[in-house]
């Protein structure tokens, strides 16, 4: 999970942790994976 991370904040630094928190946790609760769910949620 870590390396996606690594890949969405440098695209979104606004982004702050209790952000990416929240999408992670949204994402896990949807049972999608990381990848599509994190393409979703940046709107690529």
């Amino acid at each position: 999970m870590q390396p996606m991370l690594g890949k969405l904040l440098p695209a979104h630094p606004d982004l702050n942790i209790e952000v990416i928190d929240e999408v992670l946790a949204k994402i896990r609760l949807s049972g999608e994976r990381l990848p599509e769910a994190a393409l979703k949620m940046t709107g690529r």
